[in-house]
């Protein structure tokens, strides 16, 4: 980046991409990168890693119809019936479901090909993430939701993501939860969405790593997940000349929990969330071993760099013999449990004005697509609001 502009350059293997917001300092990357090397100007971006590129003279749109396709016909579905939606309403997964077996290999390559085919359908980023558990050992009944996704696929071949031309560059996300929607483990989902001004382009489906006690704990953690999200798209942004200079809007349709982030008081509801302050001398030293830890995988891959390479493990000298225990031992009993707790971060976020966490109505909460299946209504109405569109409603069709 220069007073000038910024240039943006992406290069894979002996491909590259670029792009910027002066003419004249991409006219100048190319000529001089062609003087250097022998290349071959292939003009516009069409294809890359998968993705389609079409680019009209109101807005730039992704998709992966080609890639969409080789699946249909690698899995024997090409001539399938369409169905609406990714999921039927209410579909409930869990790993002992009573059906046959079905061939893990086969399950993998179909999840895994979905969970690719997400980086422009965030439409099926719930379905994908959720089949995504059931890798190992998967179930007839898992193998049949899966093609269902693909059956979805079928009739959806030429949707993508449309950024418009034109559009202000300011970061809104949206944030919500499902309560126990596990039937294993009876956890819940957390989904957040973010875009920034025209179509998403972050998002994410993911299982929270703990029981939730209540919808506001489970929406809280949900927030605290966007929330740090939020921190780290608000440094790229920074980095491409697009710093945020109000907090970020993040939209939650449950009022306890942004309660309880605006609350400071750990009161007997909210305690056990996260537990900052140590309990004995053995977490207070665990802790810090724990960042010292930290310290020393960087300080190895620096090491590394620079021809030192640590071949044998770092020694980390601790004087507590509890401490050493705790690391060493893989089970989380209550005694420990709470350790890694660290939601509360959406608080320092909200204190230092880096977000701002909001009310919406649950109708126009974007993240819900991202945490369970939907009536097919519901599902095409926030499928629209995340910009996911089918190539045949662009409007012009001159490549700029």
């Amino acid at each position: 980046m220069s007073t000038s502009g910024i240039l943006i350059v992406s290069l894979y293997v002996d491909d590259i991409i670029y792009t910027g917001s002066s003419k004249e300092m991409m006219a100048e990357f190319k000529n001089e990168m062609m003087r250097q090397y022998e290349m071959i100007d292939l003009g516009l971006l069409h294809h890359f890693l998968g993705l389609g590129v079409l680019q009209t003279d109101t807005c730039i749109f992704l998709h992966q119809k080609k890639y969409a396709k080789t699946l249909l016909d690698k899995f024997g579905l090409k001539d399938c019936k369409f169905v609406a939606t990714p999921l039927a309403v209410n579909e409930k997964l869990s790993k002992m479901d009573g059906s046959d077996l079905a061939d893990e290999t086969l399950y993998r390559k179909m999840v895994g090909s979905l969970l690719y085919l997400t980086a422009t359908r965030p439409d099926i980023m719930f379905a994908a993430s959720l089949l995504a558990r059931f890798m190992h050992n998967p179930t007839k009944k898992h193998m049949g939701t899966t093609k269902r996704v693909l059956r979805y696929i079928q009739g959806t071949m030429n949707y993508g993501i449309a950024y418009e031309k034109g559009k202000g560059v300011v970061l809104i996300g949206y944030c919500d939860s499902d309560w126990s929607g596990t039937e294993d483990h009876m956890r819940s989902t957390s989904g957040y969405v973010f875009n920034l001004g025209s179509g998403v382009f972050s998002w994410a489906s993911i299982k929270q790593s703990s029981v939730a006690l209540s919808t506001a704990e489970a929406e809280y953690i949900s927030a605290a997940e966007a929330t740090a999200q939020a921190i780290w798209l608000r440094f790229v942004l920074s980095d491409f000349g697009e710093e945020q200079v109000e907090p970020t809007q993040l939209l939650c349709d449950n009022t306890s929990a942004i309660a309880i982030s605006k609350n400071p008081v750990h009161h007997h509801k909210t305690r056990h969330i996260n537990r900052s302050v140590a309990l004995s001398t053995a977490e207070a030293e665990y802790i810090s071993a724990a960042e010292a830890t930290a310290q020393a995988i960087w300080l190895r891959f620096v090491l590394s760099d620079f021809g030192e390479e640590q071949v044998e493990p770092t020694q980390l000298l601790c004087d507590n013999t509890s401490a050493i225990a705790i690391s060493k031992n893989s089970v989380h009993h209550h005694k420990t449990r709470h350790i890694n707790r660290r939601f509360h971060l959406i608080r320092d976020a909200l204190q230092d004005g880096e977000i701002d966490l909001l009310y919406c109505k649950t109708e126009e909460q974007l993240a819900n697509i991202f945490i369970k299946p939907l009536a097919r209504d519901r599902f095409e109405y926030l499928r629209s609001k995340l910009g996911v569109i089918s190539a045949k409603h662009l409007e012009g069709s001159v490549e700029v």
